[in-house]
């Protein structure tokens, strides 16, 4: 303890920061050093020849402390040479190499001290590390190389960071140990790692410290996630291989496999080549032959923490006996995106009012579940349950065999694909471990994640039972299957015709088994009243919060048309499609002026982006971080789809942000807009082409539509209205545990009329939940403050 103390008050640290045109990632970098629980040296900031533009942010960072000290190279000569130099440049006994956009944990420096105290015979201080996202939410830990044992790095440090690799500013080394060790200047990826190793080659002794203290953010310009890496890294290994770098033969053959794999570009060899190095040790064989054994175990009875997502518990304070409450949903709700995310997402926010929320995560389709920060905050416990190509064998071939089929005109299988994945086998095991009895409310959204909530209540459930249609999938698969781009493709209209079909016969047979079903509209709701009257039916729109527009709409030059919508799905394909091929030639003749269209969304498929290439006026934006700069941007918002259901919510979100919309007489529906009052509506090219031309000459018709929308917003789609209708649940799942007969009177309830169940207006009070509280997630966000 003595040694630890008088490392920590008398160890000089410096930290080496290159930079090349970051000067906003470049102050972050330097203020979470400068953050440290123990004071540094000194911090080294080697320029690579940034544009001018960035001298004076990056001369500015001298203002912040006396410590930073700020060097200028005269020629962009890459990250190995600023590292070398800042070396020269530096005085410390111990030295950390930190990138321009990372950042170090307050008690990274703290950390490091106290280990090389406790053990001054060590060289090299290592620890873990945190991948975080632009917006601060920490993803997961990556952990240092342990896999097999706790000390491999220590026993073994060179085989061990030439298989796994090892993050850079992880690190803290002595200034003796790299007296004679330099960065490569001639590699462009992996020069990090080459310079670790030789450290490792030199005999230096490394130390594993627990903690995860290094934060690596994760964002479209770290230079590891370039799309040329798996190119320039087959150099690393061939330097490796060229200057003798690895001595024992098992490490050559690892570094000749990789390098054969990388120039055959087949990486599928690599976890092959993991293997059989590990296995070189003979007193390690045995440990590893059961952690290998223990782990094909773990995948087999926890999907939770080896074949999907680790379940990712966030403690957060809920009203005082409150309702618990299981949200059940194919996607991963979200504040933006899709609109079946943003749906889930403020049915969520205004359910974790007055329940203690814990929420499932069931995908149905391929993809994987990054939460939201904003989606995070509000639930007690998230479990996700990711659908992958590769991993998840029998939903895939499910999925490629459909596809298949229908290429070949024909339909396969009874049910519809996304019944299927939503009770599969991984599902089932899931459901194994939750107990339904637990919960006060379970609330499924949307009709096929009902297989998952019957394996939930097998054993009986005496709670309250809620089901969000969100849409009516019989009448919309039905129309889905009518669209001329489904026709095309004989497969896919048969299809969606068949899935409409099952659907038709499941709504008819499910619904009923249900204290409470939600529809977005009174036409839905007239729609599924009509199917069994026996139905608990609500309507629970969509909802939008009004964003105001900091200064007066002006029209854009060129004006702008705006689509937002998921370019994967086959009305927003036939919608995009039927404006640029039968809209757009009649607005070119009428307008004598130049516009565009903007095409936003994620998905986009390779045929849909092939096709809008041919057109000089379509900017396709793809998927994006925030829809509002789309919005400040746009004149008029265009909806021409011909089939779907539901409400629109991005209509809904276009009259938040005030862009007048022209759109089908299907594009509104529900909505209760009238046609030149809230919106312009046509059902036939030459109508919605008139529109659109009226809107370019027209200002006065565009500000009137956008007031009028905005009223419309206000009265019937505020999120204020959505929570008299969700609170219920709580007031419900109250009498059932206060009353013994409450269960039978549900079930009676059920069978009721078909009328619109009206809150109680003396339910219990709602208590308040403070948007601005800070939440419960761990975040990078305000740790550097």
């Amino acid at each position: 303890m003595v040694q630890a103390r008088e490392c920590i008050e008398r160890g000089r640290v410096s930290v080496v920061i290159p930079t090349f045109n970051r000067p906003v990632l470049l102050a972050e970098a330097v203020r979470s050093v400068l953050a440290q629980t123990v004071p540094v040296y000194e911090i080294v900031v080697v320029d690579d020849d940034s544009e001018r533009s960035h001298y004076a942010a990056i001369d500015r960072l001298r203002r912040l402390d006396p410590r930073v000290k700020i060097h200028r190279l005269p020629r962009q000569r890459g990250a190995g040479a600023a590292r070398n130099h800042g070396i020269e440049a530096s005085g410390g006994d111990f030295v950390i190499f930190l990138d321009d956009d990372d950042l170090l944990d307050p008690r990274m420096v703290e950390s490091s001290l106290r280990s090389f105290g406790r053990y001054p015979e060590c060289d090299v201080v290592t620890c873990g590390s945190n991948i975080f996202t632009s917006n601060g939410t920490v993803l997961h830990p990556v952990v240092p190389a342990t896999f097999v044992d706790p000390r491999t790095l220590e026993r073994h440090p060179f085989s061990q960071i030439l298989l796994y690799g090892i993050v850079i500013h992880s690190c803290m080394v002595r200034r003796r140990a790299i007296a004679n060790v330099r960065f490569p200047e001639d590699l462009c990826v992996g020069e990090d790692s080459y310079f670790w190793l030789q450290v490792a080659r030199d005999g230096s002794r490394f130390k594993t410290t627990p903690g995860a203290y290094a934060l690596v953010r994760r964002h479209d310009g770290n230079a590891t996630a370039s799309a040329s890496r798996d190119v320039r890294v087959k150099e690393f290994y061939r330097k490796l291989i060229r200057e003798g770098m690895v001595q024992d033969r098992a490490d050559e053959f690892f570094a000749r496999a990789q390098l054969s794999a990388r120039l055959a570009r087949r990486n599928d060899v690599n976890s092959l080549t993991h293997w059989i190095v590990l296995a070189r040790w003979a007193d390690l064989l045995p440990r590893f032959l059961w952690i290998y054994v223990d782990a094909k175990l773990k995948r087999a009875r926890n999907a939770l923490r080896l074949r999907c997502r680790e379940m990712a518990v966030f403690p957060q304070e809920a009203p005082a006996e409150s309702p618990r409450l299981l949200f059940i949903s194919p996607v991963v709700p979200s504040p933006t995106g899709s609109g079946i995310a943003m749906r889930a997402f403020n049915n969520l926010s205004i359910l974790s009012q007055r329940n203690s929320v814990d929420l499932l995560v069931v995908r149905t389709s391929f993809g994987g579940c990054e939460l939201p920060s904003a989606t995070r905050s509000l639930c007690r416990a998230i479990i996700c349950l990711p659908l992958k190509r590769g991993r998840d064998w029998d939903a895939s071939a499910r999925w490629y065999a459909r596809a298949l089929l229908e290429r070949l005109g024909c339909a396969w299988g009874a049910r519809p694909i996304e019944w299927i994945c939503g009770c599969r086998r991984r599902a089932r095991r899931l459901c194994l471990r939750l107990r339904a009895d637990r919960y006060d409310v379970i609330h499924v959204f949307r009709l096929y994640m009902n297989p998952v909530a019957r394996l939930l209540c097998r054993d009986g459930f005496r709670g309250v039972r809620q089901l969000d249609l969100d849409d009516v999938e019989s009448r919309t698969r039905a129309r889905i299957g009518d669209l001329p781009v489904a026709e095309a493709r004989s497969g896919s209209a048969l299809r969606a015709k068949r899935d409409a079909e099952w659907y038709a016969e499941t709504e008819r047979n499910d619904l009923a088994g249900h204290d409470r079903v939600f529809v977005c509209s009174e036409a839905d709701r007239a729609w599924v009243a009509a199917r069994d009257p026996r139905v608990r039916i609500e309507v629970l729109p969509n909802v939008y919060e009004e964003r105001l527009p900091k200064h007066a709409r002006r029209a854009h030059r060129p004006f702008t048309f705006l689509f937002v919508g998921s370019l994967g799905y086959a009305p927003n394909i036939d919608g995009v499609s039927f404006f640029v091929e039968r809209i757009a030639p009649l607005i070119a003749m009428k307008a004598g002026t130049a516009w565009r269209f903007r095409v936003a969304g994620r998905g986009v498929t390779p045929g849909l982006r092939s096709g809008l290439a041919r057109y000089p006026f379509v900017e396709l934006v793809g998927e994006v971080s925030s829809v509002e700069p789309l919005y400040r941007s746009a004149d008029a918002a265009i909806v021409p789809i011909r089939a779907g259901g539901g409400t629109r919510i991005k209509v809904i979100e276009a009259f938040a942000y005030g862009v007048p919309v022209v759109t089908t007489t299907l594009g509104v529906e529900g909505l209760g807009a009238a046609s030149d009052n809230h919106v312009l509506i046509g059902d036939n090219e030459d109508e919605l082409a008139a529109h659109c031309a009226r809107l370019m000459y027209d200002p006065d018709s565009r500000a009137r539509l956008a007031c009028n929308a905005r009223r419309l917003l206000r009265a019937y789609y505020s999120p204020a209205l959505l929570a008299r209708v969700l609170h219920t649940a709580c007031w419900e799942a109250a009498s059932h545990e206060d009353s013994p007969d409450a269960d039978d009177v549900a079930r009676a309830g059920r069978r009721g009329t078909g009328s619109s169940f009206e809150a109680p207006m003396n339910g219990p009070r709602t208590s308040s939940v403070d948007p601005e509280e800070p939440s419960a997630v761990r975040t990078v966000q305000g740790l550097f403050q």
